[in-house]
């Protein structure tokens, strides 16, 4: 899907277009039944690939902007939870962990 012009000129506001998407277009919580890429109803927070779009977007706005020390490291620390893989399986507290640093970054690229 291509981005519209306006938001491919500004990362900011692109940034904080993805954030938003992944924070409010996903459901939390755990399906009845295990979804897929492919499943008609695959938005959901649990899946592994919500956590790598999460990390994957949090690398590169880390990247592109400066952000506070404080939550830098918190966006590293949790950059490096393994989540998701049969040792780790995904847990309610991943999925408020991640929406509460989306929270924060959101708050600091509108600054």
């Amino acid at each position: 899907m291509e981005k519209p012009p306006s938001l491919q000129e500004n990362p900011r506001q692109e940034f904080l277009s993805d954030l938003k998407h992944l924070r409010d277009n996903y459901k939390g919580g755990f399906p009845d039944e295990i979804k897929s890429s492919t499943s008609p109803d695959s938005q959901w927070k649990v899946r592994k690939a919500w956590f790598a779009s999460v990390k994957i977007l949090f690398y590169r706005i880390r990247n592109k902007f400066t952000l506070p020390t404080e939550l830098t490291d918190e966006i590293v620390g949790f950059e490096k939870r393994k989540i998701g893989d049969e040792n780790n399986l995904t847990t309610q507290e991943d999925m408020d962990v991640a929406d509460q640093i989306i929270g924060k970054v959101i708050m600091e690229l509108e600054k």
